[in-house]
């Protein structure tokens, strides 16, 4: 049955569109031979530039937090807030020393909020909030702690179905 199927298809399509080209049809033009293009070289000897693994960068080389959104405490209620620079002391050295591990990582950041208020997080705050938020793909969502004001209708279905 499939097949006689299949049959009919092909014959509807060819009717509609005319019969498949064929490798003669194609000869023909002038710009059917594939080109062959000159290889691509990294430099001039040939070869290709080390670029290091990020999962192998020093805390200090590559900053993951700077430039993230993340959802932060504010008083009683959580934020979305944009994490701009690195704390500073006043000698312009960076507060606190970067670790790879996250609970380790002892530098502060300031984070700016939407109405403009800038704050101060630790790195280790930060890095909770975005695990918390974040699946392993960076997906993000957020935590729900309860429904408020919940009804339901006829429709829903019961416990016991």
């Amino acid at each position: 049955m499939r097949v006689k199927e299949r049959e009919e298809f092909t014959e509807t399509l060819n009717a509609a569109l005319g019969e498949p080209l064929t490798e003669a049809d194609l000869s023909s033009d002038p710009d059917y031979e594939t080109p062959e293009l000159n290889s691509y070289k990294d430099g001039t000897d040939g070869k290709v530039p080390f670029v290091p693994d990020i999962d192998g960068a020093d805390a200090d080389m590559y900053d993951q937090y700077v430039g993230a959104y993340v959802e932060l405490p504010t008083g009683d209620k959580m934020q979305t807030g944009k994490v701009i620079s690195q704390k500073r002391g006043a000698d312009g050295d960076v507060k606190g020393v970067a670790n790879t591990n996250p609970i380790l990582d002892s530098r502060t950041y300031e984070v700016e909020f939407p109405d403009g208020e800038v704050t101060e997080y630790s790195a280790n705050a930060i890095a909770e909030n975005m695990f918390a938020q974040c699946d392993m793909e960076g997906n993000q969502f957020l935590l729900m702690s309860a429904l408020v004001d919940h009804k339901k209708d006829g429709h829903a279905v019961e416990i016991a179905d």
